[in-house]
Order: C-alpha cells, then sequence, then structure tokens
C-alpha cells in the first residue's frame, strides 16, 4: 500500500521501524477503521542531547521566538510543524520545571503557584501538587526525567522516529473508542486523575513515558488559553506501543453492536433483551427470585 503524500518522510532516511510504525497508523485511519480525527496525533520523543534534533526541525530558540510546550503540541497537530522543546524554548516555566529541564528548589515551585493564586491556599497547593505527582513522581522515575534536556514533537504521520508518547486529540466519542480498544484485552484500563493543569504537557508527553500506562486527557487552563485549544476537545495519551493495540482492538467492543463512529443511535425498540449480556442477567435475576 502506497504512502498517501501527507505521510511522506521529513528526512531523507527512514528507519525501517519507524516505517512499520507509520503503516500501522495507515491501518488506524484507513476506511475501514475511520476515526476520524479531526488533528493529526501527535508523537512526542525525549532527548538527552541537542546532538539528536533533526535539522529540518524547527526550535523556537534558534529563531528568535520561544513558545509553550502545549503550542507546539498544536502546531504539530494542526500545521504538521515538526519541532523541539527545550528549557531555552518554553516560555512556560513550570512546565520546563515539571519536565525536570529546570532546576529549582521544590519550595521555589509551590511559591510560583501560589502567586498565580490557583489554588485557595498554600495547603491547598501543596495537596493538589502531591496528588498529581503521586502516581508517577518516584525516586526512579525522577532520575529519568533528569535524563533529558527536552522533546521532539511532530505530527505522527511524518515523525523521523519511533514516539515514547502519542496524544489522540479527539471528542468524547472518539475517546470512547480509544478507551475501549486500550482495555478490550483487561491490559490497559485507563484511570486518570484531573487537576486542570499540565495535561498535555505532563500528563500527555511526560507521564505515559515514564509509567506506561496510558492517560485522558481534559485541557487544563493552559491548553485552552495559551494553545487555542477547543473547548469540545479532549485527548487519549498512549505510551509509542500502545498504538499497536488500539489499532487491532479499534471498534472491537460489543461486536456486531458495536456504536461505530458517527455513533450510531440503534432504530429499534431497547430494552433489556438488547443484548445477550442484560438477557443473562434478566434470566438471573428471575430465577433468584422464584
Amino acid at each position: 500500500m502506497a504512502l498517501p503524500l501527507f505521510l511522506k518522510p521529513v528526512t531523507a532516511v527512514v528507519d525501517v521501524g519507524i516505517q512499520f510504525f507509520r503503516q500501522r497508523l495507515v491501518n488506524l485511519i484507513s476506511r475501514k477503521n475511520n476515526l476520524r480525527l479531526a488533528t493529526y496525533p501527535v508523537a512526542i520523543k525525549y532527548i538527552k542531547d541537542e546532538s539528536e534534533i533533526p535539522d529540518d526541525f524547527i526550535q523556537p530558540s534558534k529563531i528568535g521566538e520561544s513558545w509553550a510546550l502545549c503550542q507546539a503540541i498544536t502546531y504539530a497537530r494542526r500545521n504538521q510543524t515538526c519541532s523541539v522543546m527545550t528549557k531555552e524554548d518554553n516560555f512556560c516555566v513550570p512546565s520546563s520545571w515539571g519536565q525536570g529541564w529546570l532546576k529549582l528548589p521544590w519550595e521555589e515551585f509551590v511559591q510560583s503557584q501560589i502567586l498565580n493564586q490557583w489554588h485557595k491556599d498554600y495547603e491547598s497547593e501543596i495537596r493538589c501538587q502531591m496528588a498529581s505527582g503521586a502516581d508517577w513522581a518516584s525516586e526512579e522515575n525522577l532520575k529519568r526525567v533528569a535524563e533529558h534536556c527536552g522533546f521532539l514533537v511532530a505530527p505522527l504521520t511524518s515523525a523521523p522516529f519511533i514516539p515514547d508518547s502519542i496524544l489522540l486529540y479527539c471528542n468524547p466519542g472518539q475517546a470512547t473508542h480509544i478507551i475501549h480498544a486500550l482495555s478490550y484485552e483487561g491490559n490497559h484500563v485507563v484511570t486518570s486523575s484531573f487537576t486542570g493543569f499540565g495535561e498535555s504537557c505532563i500528563k500527555g508527553a511526560l507521564k505515559p513515558f515514564l509509567t506506561g500506562t496510558p492517560e485522558v486527557i481534559l485541557p487544563g487552563t493552559g491548553d485552552q488559553v495559551v494553545s487555542g485549544t477547543h473547548a469540545h476537545e479532549m485527548a487519549v495519551a498512549v505510551p509509542g506501543q500502545l498504538l499497536f493495540t488500539i489499532k487491532k482492538n479499534i471498534f472491537q467492543t460489543g461486536g456486531e453492536k458495536n456504536i461505530g463512529y458517527p455513533l450510531q443511535a440503534p432504530r429499534t425498540k431497547i430494552d433489556n433483551s438488547f443484548l445477550p449480556g442484560w438477557v443473562y442477567l434478566k434470566e438471573k435475576m428471575e430465577e433468584s427470585a422464584s
């Protein structure tokens, strides 16, 4: 199957593994299994040294600009922009601190958030920060974070690397299908916590990379104010390898009664005989009552 023009590589030489990865993406967005995502899936790859930056990637600081991490993600998914983000490129200082690129004491970071009045008082800020890092900020993960100086971001369809994390921006109906595909085999049940901050940059990029688990992203204050994420948009973020799980299981939930996309509204009378599982439970209830 020939690649569409928008799937052509951004560099002349593309690794065989990357070609394989892209082919699975072609299969995922093909007519048979079409989620009809409004924007391109976003690929993120963490780098340890600036020598890993491809020549044709934009680095904002090199062109006299500075972006936020969520802006780079928006540019990738809407404009097919390939870029690299480090602390020198990112004007959102708290997210550079959260990524481990900026070395500042914990107390200074907390004070910066208190000055923004994000939460009621000091104790409230501490509780929210502790809760948001409880499932990923282990000593081992923080050591891994310290090894990196930035990340590459590109539309998945043309990324010249195998991604550490992938963000699939979608609407709630599409998110339902993605979550169903991830949990279909019972191995990747999605559980997420929310504070309304750091959704795309921390939960979307960093957490799947560190934990190997998927996340539901409800765009936060920065996403909506700075990067122009629309109010109806959300995302599901996954470690790169889980793209294959989504591709394999998409639209499998419910068998012939899968709700499809666009979401189907069955033109039939719906009662407790609509699904075999409902019939089974009805019979068991009747047995127990007799």
